[in-house]
């Protein structure tokens, strides 16, 4: 399911989807921002990861490998994120380019950690 990017709206979502019968067993947060609700719910129900339900984060931070459980995520290059963006938005301003909007893929990473795998180490 989508919501916006607020925390608070990610956070009831994350409620309703944890009420389902059966409930699901992972769940997949598009950014940091919206894994805090999540994570409210994991507390707060006494959830444990992965055994309960697994949890994998888009937008990897660094307190992420420091929290108990760890949780996985994916990380990709900021540099080359921003570049690719900074890129078609002066092609924009610049009129090099008036088409549609575009999309461009870069290279992610799969950082696996406690939250889906339990304490097996990184094997990224």
């Amino acid at each position: 399911r989508e919501v916006s990017f607020k925390a608070q709206e990610c956070y009831a979502m994350a409620g309703e989807l944890l009420d389902v019968d059966p409930p699901p067993t992972a769940l997949f947060a598009a950014s940091n921002r919206l894994a805090e609700g999540v994570l409210r719910h994991v507390k707060e129900r006494r959830l444990r990861m992965p055994d309960d339900i697994a949890l994998c984060v888009f937008d990897d931070v660094a307190a992420f490998s420091y929290m108990t459980p760890s949780i996985t995520a994916v990380g990709y290059d900021t540099r080359e994120f921003a570049s690719r963006a900074v890129g078609f938005l002066c092609d924009r301003i610049e009129d090099r380019y008036d088409g549609d909007a575009r999309i461009a893929q870069v290279s992610c990473r799969l950082i696996r950690r406690e939250s889906t795998i339990g304490s097996t180490p990184d094997i990224a």
